[in-house]
């Protein structure tokens, strides 16, 4: 029997228990981590038996949590006692929003907004989506090779644009094209050094660029707040919780490209899988409902855009049953936690019949977490899955596909980071169906 690990509080009188792993000063595994997130923890796992560990990321003690019931029991209860991670590094470039607010103001904050995201909000936002689906057919040429990514991900942030600043994907065209521009400046900021300088000969560095992008957007949020260009602003403002910096801060959260991202990692998996869904659709283009959802609800499962995140300890405390002193990072991984089979049967196997009801085990829709869960659980979680399911419906519906690619019936190869993507996605060769 190996000895009890040493609790990561240190101190001699406490007794408690300390995680499997290790975080020793010269054994950082973010290298590792980096190269793909899912084989690093997966293999921890299996070596040390437990889907909690310890291990040293980005040189930080880092405790990592692919168990599906302790990660949503930690990002429900222990929110208190952590902040975000990524907030030292990048709260400059998403500004003073709830991303980064503590428990107490991200409640207050969800109080605010939630109304706005609700099924009667969506079914109003949604003829919007719609005529931007149909502007869309008519304007593609179906000549060329869709890559079904880059395509989705402009559909989503059109559709944002359009719901959170009021800019018309056919009024405002010049405008549209400006801040997505300036959306894709402003997400390169989350994939590069996080310093702003310059280099005479090169120019300025990546985060630089990136916040330059952000000033910009601003600049145009706050010229549709005082047009009263913006419906959804001026709701917002209506409200009296935010000051305008915040509330400019919350649209250009809206308005970035983080949402595009994972609505376009979704729907391109979706159409990754076209041999596997193929055999569902009618002659008229139409899948049923519950099908499709039970399909989509597997592809979050097994490929979420946002793998999970990093909290850093604000003050000692627990998670689950070890203590964790303050400093620590705790890295929760969604990805993990939904293969965790405690929960999910023969969980690397893609099986959407598992999201039926009647299936056994049953399963909640609630269990699917890729969208978080507790105070900083995403807060359009309603408005993004009914953009992904309204824009799969449509593109079924529409659209006759077909792969160049010898090997049609497989997964795909994926990129985990920053959001989930095909490696290579495919090149399909589309064409309207004939009604």
């Amino acid at each position: 029997m190996s000895p009890k690990k040493k609790c990561l509080c240190g101190r001699s009188s406490c007794d408690s228990e300390g995680p499997p792993g290790g975080a020793g000063y010269f054994g950082d595994k973010s290298l590792k981590f980096y190269e793909s997130p899912i084989n690093f923890i997966e293999s921890q796992v299996q070596t040390l038996n437990s889907r909690v560990f310890l291990t040293r990321l980005a040189l930080k003690p880092t405790l990592v949590l692919a168990e599906h019931e302790l990660v949503v029991h930690f990002l429900e209860n222990c929110m208190a006692d952590f902040y975000n991670g990524l907030k030292d590094n990048y709260a400059q470039l998403f500004g003073d929003s709830i991303m980064f607010a503590d428990e107490v103001e991200a409640i207050r904050l969800r109080d605010a907004m939630l109304p706005m995201f609700d099924k009667k909000s969506v079914e109003i936002y949604k003829q919007n989506l719609q005529n931007i689906l149909i502007d869309w057919t008519n304007t593609l040429d179906l000549d060329r090779e869709l890559n079904f990514y880059e395509e989705f991900k402009r559909l989503a942030i059109t559709y944002n644009l359009e719901v959170f600043l009021g800019i018309n994907h056919k009024d405002d065209i010049q405008l549209l094209e400006e801040v997505i521009s300036s959306s894709s400046e402003h997400w390169h900021g989350v994939i590069s050094i996080p310093f702003n300088f310059s280099l005479p000969f090169f120019g300025n560095s990546t985060y630089s660029i990136a916040m330059e992008a952000k000033e910009k957007i601003l600049r145009i949020i706050k010229q549709r707040l005082d047009g009263q260009k913006s419906r959804f602003g001026e709701e917002l403002r209506a409200k009296e919780v935010f000051e305008i910096d915040k509330l400019c801060d919350h649209l250009l959260l809206f308005s970035c490209a983080l949402i595009p991202k994972g609505v376009g990692s979704i729907l391109s998996i979706l159409f990754e899988l076209h041999w596997l869904w193929r055999p569902l659709v009618d002659s008229e283009g139409c899948i049923p409902d519950e099908e499709l959802e039970c399909i989509l609800l597997e592809i979050a499962r097994m490929y979420p855009p946002f793998i999970g995140g990093i909290r850093i300890a604000s003050a000692e405390t627990k998670v689950g049953r070890f203590h964790v002193p303050a400093g620590t990072a705790v890295h929760y991984s969604l990805l993990c936690a939904m293969r965790d089979p405690e929960l999910f049967l023969d969980p690397n196997t893609f099986n959407y019949k598992r999201w039926k009801d009647g299936a056994k085990p049953s399963l909640r829709k609630e269990d699917m977490i890729g969208f978080g869960t507790g105070p900083h659980s995403c807060i359009g979680r309603h408005y993004s899955w009914d953009c992904i399911l309204e824009i799969a419906k449509f593109a079924i519906r529409t659209f006759l596909v077909t792969s160049p690619s010898s090997e049609d019936h497989r997964f795909p190869e994926v990129k985990y980071l920053p959001c989930l993507r095909p490696v290579n996605p495919t090149p399909f060769k589309v064409e309207l169906r004939r009604r």
